[in-house]
């Protein structure tokens, strides 16, 4: 099957059988409504890994499958909840110092963000506008209540982000602006920062993956943090994740997972939250959810601790990174 193929779904089950995924033909009924009504064939085979066909035949159940898709669904939604929330503070911690600075610091801020991109473009051929220098892109909601009802200054020309309140850039930006942002607010202020800016780029990174459908448990072999980094994170984090933290795991255990980088940048965005957010309704709301999400994780998890079929490193892979994530909420919610 090439990559510009659409293979027929009986085609696509043909594929799963080969690849190892353990069913038989009384689920084939099943199995054709789920891939026609809930997912799509190679979404599903990417919980795999990107070479499934050089892989150890998985020894997990299309079932099984099918609920690993349904808790990275359940994933991916709190991510992009944890991370709105997130965003919202932190643009709540960026007012002060622009008001308190009478509007001067907004302007220092934007000549910073513009330094550091024109750094990261040193060398390059072609040069893109500064951030500073893009025009801002309203939506239908935002346009109705913002600044001239439109993203044109009075004589219709398109505003710049340098021409946009404080107020504009929060409600057109995106969530690198605002990280940005507070990042050269702080340093301009001389402010201490909540968090290691580093922390808040991975929370950027699995918001990004959430947003755009990526299969946050999908097996890889992406190395994304040097091999101390988890413990570094454990300790900054210690209120979070007392000794021993589930995070020492990454770099202390033989304990192999799916996908390392998610469980770091997950922990680095319950942290992140735990910095941030300071309304107690909007943290009571986090861990009844995050509740609802361990209890659904636990499920998978105790299914796949079944008497198996067959038993698999994958297999394996998926529980321990099922109970890492279980450790991680457990211990966000007590540390609170």
């Amino acid at each position: 099957m090439t990559s510009t193929s659409i293979p027929h779904i009986n085609e696509q089950i043909q594929e799963l059988r080969a690849l190892g995924i353990l069913f038989d033909d009384t689920e084939r009924v099943n199995i054709v409504r789920f891939l026609s009504e809930n997912t799509y064939y190679e979404k599903l085979r990417t919980y795999l890994g990107n070479n499934p066909d050089h892989l150890e035949q998985p020894g997990i159940t299309f079932a099984e499958l099918v609920e690993l898709s349904r808790i990275d669904f359940r994933l991916s939604r709190q991510v992009l909840t944890l991370s709105l929330s997130i965003e919202h503070a932190l643009k709540l911690r960026i007012i002060p110092l622009i008001l308190n600075s009478q509007g001067v610091l907004l302007s220092e801020c934007l000549d910073k963000i513009d330094d550091e991109q024109k750094q990261k473009a040193a060398g390059k051929k072609t040069r893109s506008k500064l951030p500073s220098e893009q025009l801002i892109k309203t939506t239908p909601y935002s346009r109705s209540y913002l600044n001239n009802n439109s993203d044109n200054d009075d004589s219709g020309r398109q505003k710049t982000v340098r021409e946009c309140s404080l107020w504009e850039l929060f409600e057109t930006q995106s969530f690198w602006f605002i990280l940005e942002l507070y990042k050269a607010s702080c340093s301009i202020a001389q402010e201490e920062p909540a968090v290691p800016f580093e922390l808040l780029e991975s929370v950027k990174n699995l918001r990004n993956a959430a947003s755009h459908g990526n299969c946050l448990l999908a097996k890889t072999t992406s190395v994304a943090h040097q091999e101390g980094d988890a413990c570094q994170l454990s300790e900054e984090m210690p209120e979070l994740f007392p000794t021993p933290s589930p995070l020492q795991q990454l770099s202390t255990s033989e304990t192999t997972y799916l996908s390392p980088i998610l469980l770091h940048d997950f922990c680095a965005l319950l942290y992140c939250h735990r910095s941030f957010v300071s309304s107690q309704r909007i943290r009571a709301h986090s861990f009844e959810e995050l509740g609802v999400l361990a209890t659904r994780i636990d499920e998978a998890k105790q299914l796949l601790q079944k008497e198996p079929a067959e038993d698999s490193q994958f297999r394996r892979e998926i529980s321990s990174t099922l109970g890492f994530l279980l450790l991680a909420i457990d211990h966000f919610i007590k540390g609170n």
